[in-house]
């Protein structure tokens, strides 16, 4: 999906004025006109978007174009038999646009709960803090912006599905900052595999009450472990199985917005540092 400029059909429109040119007038009375039509229809021919969806529109384009072009160099004299040439070239401009517009889908795309349509679809990240975007890993970047757009398109259930791969990256790193441990670990049979999200929400969460019983400051880890887990319990394990089939709107966006707020404090929390932490965050290493 990409954006359209509705405007320029709209002025595109305004070229049908050069119907009313008609023989013997001088085209220097005309050339504001004739300049402008000139204008828009280069605008129209150059768009690689037109070219590629408009092929026939764009030949007849370009043929008005020379048209035009040549009562330009002949600014000194009078309209002759250019007016009938127009008209005609005009009316298989008019046809052929017709066509292939008509073959193409259009769609409008609403805002999301005060989400501009603009940000979603093209920067999301901007809904995240500056501090935090530089340093979140590619694969994180690129989920947040898959889950964005699923909100836009009403793709509700990919919203949950790409927003829980962005938590749980970040969350794996964010825990082996708080413990010291890494993700991966070995099973009896010794692969190595990866905690789950709840493994690493619980074990925070148990971090969290340890800090505390020590009346050691935790930092934001009070608030990112019960916010991790109730992620988890809610979307990130019923969207892996066939529990939740799909998800609302509602949910949808409340997933998103608990994404971009828990992966910034994550991020910002392992910035800060404290004694919460087992070892201190490289600011070279992404999350």
């Amino acid at each position: 999906m990409r954006s359209v400029n509705g405007f320029l059909l709209f002025d595109l429109g305004q070229i049908w004025r050069l119907t009313h040119l008609t023989q013997g007038v001088e085209i220097q009375s005309c050339m504001p006109l004739i300049g402008h039509c000139v204008y828009m229809l280069g605008l129209f021919v150059q768009h690689p978007d037109t070219q590629k969806d408009l092929p026939e529109s764009v030949y007849e384009a370009n043929q008005l174009i020379s048209v035009l072009k040549s009562m330009i160099e002949r600014s000194t004299q009078k309209i002759t038999s250019e007016h009938e040439l127009i008209i005609h070239t005009l009316l298989r401009f008019r046809t052929l646009l017709n066509s292939e517009l008509g073959r193409m889908f259009t769609f409008v795309v609403e805002e999301k709960r005060g989400f501009n349509s603009g940000t979603l679809w093209r920067d999301p990240l901007r809904l995240l803090s500056p501090d935090v975007v530089p340093h979140l890993s590619d694969f994180v970047k690129t989920n947040l912006n898959e889950a964005a757009k699923c909100l836009l398109l009403d793709r509700f259930t990919s919203v949950g599905f790409h927003s829980m791969r962005s938590v749980e990256c970040v969350a794996r790193k964010y825990y082996e900052l708080i413990t010291g441990n890494t993700p991966p670990y070995k099973d009896k049979s010794g692969k190595e595999i990866f905690k789950t999200f709840g493994a690493i929400a619980q074990e925070l969460t148990d971090k969290c009450d340890s800090l505390r019983q020590q009346q050691i400051a935790s930092g934001d880890l009070a608030v990112i472990a019960p916010m991790l887990k109730a992620l988890c319990k809610i979307y990130r394990t019923p969207l892996s199985h066939p529990e939740i089939n799909t998800l609302t709107e509602d949910q949808a966006v409340t997933t998103f917005n608990q994404t971009t707020e828990v992966v910034s404090t994550m991020v910002l929390d392992a910035k800060r540092g404290g004694l919460h932490f087992t070892k201190p965050w490289d600011a070279k290493e992404d999350f």
